[in-house]
């Protein structure tokens, strides 16, 4: 994870108001965190290296705040590999990325408790993503005055919505049955659906 700042490049840096965190991770919109592997082709003999570039390992957290410090985060399960760089990058254009309080740490695991951030207790929308191709995530007023997310953008899809890796590093043998509950609301253009 680390906190950043996005401006305008100019003489007189301005904040940049055109990220938009919602949009598909390829798409140039909003930083996001890509890993860069070298391994070598011959492991024997250790000549000639080869990269292999992942991308979307990390993104910035929802809301976008264009005057404040936003997080950039994500959960990944590092590669079998000689050497790994990691870039920020995907940002629009003429854009300066302000980088601070970065890290890399091992993820602890809790198997009573395997969604992170599931009351959003942190304001953003740390531990969470969306798997689909324009779905968005915003935090909304929640169950008793906390927080919660919102999927939007969701189109005709019936598939497409808020999602999350589980680290399952602690859950220790396949097959296990594991509980799951979540408190949810449906909406239809702004009113609780029916």
């Amino acid at each position: 994870s680390a906190w950043m700042r996005v401006t305008r490049k100019g003489a007189q840096p301005q904040s940049a108001v055109d990220i938009d965190t919602n949009g598909e991770w390829d798409s140039n919109l909003a930083p996001q965190l890509s890993l860069n592997n070298r391994s070598y082709r011959n492991d024997a003999t250790k000549e000639f290296w080869k990269t292999s570039t992942i991308g979307d390992k990390a993104h910035m957290s929802r809301t976008y705040d264009p005057q404040g410090w936003n997080l950039l985060h994500g959960i990944m399960r590092m590669p079998d590999t000689y050497r790994t760089y990691f870039e920020i990058d995907r940002a629009p254009s003429n854009r300066e990325l302000i980088v601070d309080n970065a890290s890399f740490t091992k993820m602890a695991c809790d198997p009573d408790n395997l969604v992170l951030n599931g009351n959003l207790e942190t304001g953003n929308s740390k531990y969470w993503d969306t798997w689909g191709e324009k779905v968005g995530l915003k935090i909304v007023p929640g169950y008793l005055g906390g927080n919660a997310l919102m999927s939007f953008n969701r189109g005709s899809s019936t598939n497409y919505g808020p999602a999350q890796i589980l680290n399952l590093d602690c859950v220790s043998n396949a097959g296990n049955r594991l509980s799951f509950s979540a408190r949810i609301k449906l909406e239809l253009n702004g009113v609780t659906a029916q």
